[in-house]
């Protein structure tokens, strides 16, 4: 029977870093207030993942900010530029909730520069409400 082995993304790929060594897994969230007066296209800006990283997972928390009976808002989560790198258009502003990496091929990836996550209100707010979002991101710091 065969074996398929891989090639480690960053770093020796036998790498085993102990507790606390600076190395392991890190994670990253920013909390951002968002106002009763926000619109389409309003950008929450998340984390800065620093160059060399290899970015893991991609995580949005938000409040339901579009309130009315229909509502009509939606998210996608990546970086200036390509808005949905991460996240594609998501309901999760409707009601509230959760949304993680969804889209295909994006991650595991090697950060190029230190990159600011965003989040991008792409859908049309019906009934703008207060809220909050926070971004996470997990990722393996330069030569982890």
């Amino acid at each position: 029977m065969p074996t398929f082995s891989g090639t480690s993304l960053i770093g020796p790929a036998d790498a085993r870093p102990g507790a606390g060594m600076a190395a392991g897994l890190k994670a990253k969230a920013q909390t951002v207030t968002i106002p009763s007066t926000v619109a389409q296209n309003d950008i929450i800006t998340g984390p800065i993942v620093p160059k060399g990283a290899l970015l893991l997972d991609v995580i949005l928390d938000i409040t339901d900010i579009d309130t009315g009976g229909s509502p009509t808002a939606t998210v996608q989560v990546g970086v200036t530029g390509t808005a949905a790198a991460y996240i594609g258009t998501n309901n999760a502003p409707r009601t509230g909730g959760r949304a993680r990496a969804d889209v295909a091929g994006a991650l595991p990836a090697v950060m190029t520069a230190d990159t600011t996550i965003i989040a991008t209100l792409n859908g049309a707010i019906a009934t703008a409400a207060a809220g909050t979002a926070t971004i996470t991101v997990l990722f393996v710091p330069p030569g982890g």
